[in-house]
């Protein structure tokens, strides 16, 4: 689904951890603003996204990093 939403979106996921990064997710959205989505996954798996705000974007590209809760 990241891998889609970056296409989608023009932003970048940062996403190291295995266990997470192997899970199956498939989902279907209509025009809806990102940050829905992320609100959504978040609600269905033990993550989080944090906003880069420190790094310039580069061609508009959002960064985010995908943070593991424990």
């Amino acid at each position: 689904v990241l891998t889609r939403l970056e296409q989608l979106y023009n932003a970048e996921f940062c996403l190291d951890d295995p266990v997470i990064r192997s899970y199956l997710y498939r989902a279907t959205f209509y025009n809806e603003p990102l940050d829905e989505i992320m609100n959504i996954i978040q609600m269905s798996l033990p993550v989080s996204f944090k906003r880069r705000l420190d790094q310039e974007e580069e061609g508009g590209r959002r960064k985010y990093d995908v943070v593991v809760l424990k």
